[in-house]
């Protein structure tokens, strides 16, 4: 009996691991989504994520079920996976990430708004001496 609530416990904490993974693996998605990558940079960062992500599932398959892999050990992940990727986390995606593009986009179009404004001021009215004479710039 003691045997199976552990890997009822095991079970349960292989489904929590896959949801930790995949809520890990958004902040990469979030951090694309306010600043765009390079194809080779998101290789490397997908790469060295699932690097890692191998070390924590074999870390905790090997401190927990003493490195006996079991094929609800896989399951369990891969359902905390699925039930994390098509429940909450576009929506996390969605609204960690629509604040700092928000943002973003209004620092832009404040600065080319000062921009335009600023270089139509400065045009108008700043004057320059050259030798003897003032000039109006932009003549």
């Amino acid at each position: 009996m003691d045997t199976i609530i552990h890997e009822g416990q095991f079970f349960l904490f292989s489904i929590f691991s896959g949801i930790l993974l995949l809520f890990a693996y958004d902040f990469f998605r979030i951090l694309r989504a306010i600043i765009p990558h390079k194809k080779w940079v998101i290789f490397i960062q997908d790469y060295l994520f699932w690097l890692i992500s191998g070390f924590f599932v074999f870390i905790m398959v090997y401190q927990l079920n003493s490195g006996a892999i079991r094929g609800f050990c896989i399951m369990g992940i891969l359902l905390g996976m699925w039930g994390y990727h098509y429940g909450p986390s576009s929506f996390v995606v969605w609204i960690v990430s629509a604040l700092p593009k928000r943002c973003i986009r209004i620092l832009r179009k404040r600065g080319k708004h000062r921009k335009a404004t600023g270089f139509l001021i400065e045009k108008k009215t700043r004057r320059s001496y050259n030798g003897n004479r003032l000039y109006k710039k932009g003549r």
